[in-house]
């Protein structure tokens, strides 16, 4: 029951943070234009994907944690 109810959790918090992710990418578009979006995104802008990974974590950690307690 609990495994279900963290694993659920989870695909919330990784939709809610995937949400806010694409809702900050907007909002730089309609502030900016493309290239600023473009220089966000550059695979050369380390502390953005590490940023990415921080918000996003939550999710993924709740459903390891599900995984780890169904296999218990």
């Amino acid at each position: 029951m609990a495994a279900k109810v963290i694993s659920k959790l989870g695909y919330i918090m990784l939709i809610a943070g995937s949400g806010l992710i694409l809702t900050g990418i907007t909002g730089l578009y309609m502030k900016g234009d493309f290239s600023a979006v473009m220089d966000l995104m550059s695979p050369f802008n380390v502390l953005n994907y590490i940023m990415i990974l921080i918000t996003l974590a939550p999710g993924f950690l709740c459903i390891w944690l599900s995984d780890r307690l169904r296999k218990r």
